[in-house]
């Protein structure tokens, strides 16, 4: 009898595995996840920025072009991987290919972040007000 795994997954796999299906409905996106549903009902009351809210968007901004060169760097590690695994699995058709497109998975989910976090940066700079110079 053919299974789809040749030998049984590992506790950690499993774990990973587990702890992502934990971990993305709470904090994933979209209007499907718990993260979506604890929103502050009320979003027309806005509040002056706290001087640390302020110094946290502005450190943000300033970290702009490092979210877009990792979000890049993550990319090209990704694509570098799918090749290298290739070429493992063209080799040999019995290499484990699964755990590995999980690795590819998560490199990818990390891009996506910081591209987000490369948009998020591009509109706090845009809604901040200039910066003072000091004296």
């Amino acid at each position: 009898m053919a299974t789809v795994w040749p030998v049984q997954p590992g506790l950690e796999f499993t774990a990973l595995v587990l702890f992502l299906l934990v971990v993305l409905p709470i904090l994933g996106p979209g209007r499907f996840s718990v993260d979506y549903h604890l929103k502050n009902p009320r979003p027309n009351r806005l509040h002056p920025m706290t001087e640390s809210e302020e110094a946290f968007a502005r450190r943000a901004v300033r970290r702009k072009g490092l979210f877009l060169k990792l979000s890049v760097a993550s990319l090209i590690v990704a694509a570098g991987l799918v090749v290298l695994y290739s070429i493992f699995w063209w080799r040999d058709h019995s290499y484990p290919v699964g755990p590995r497109a999980v690795i590819i998975l998560l490199i990818l989910l990390n891009a996506r972040q910081n591209l987000r976090q490369y948009r998020y940066a591009g509109v706090l700079e845009q809604l901040l007000p200039p910066e003072e110079t000091p004296r």
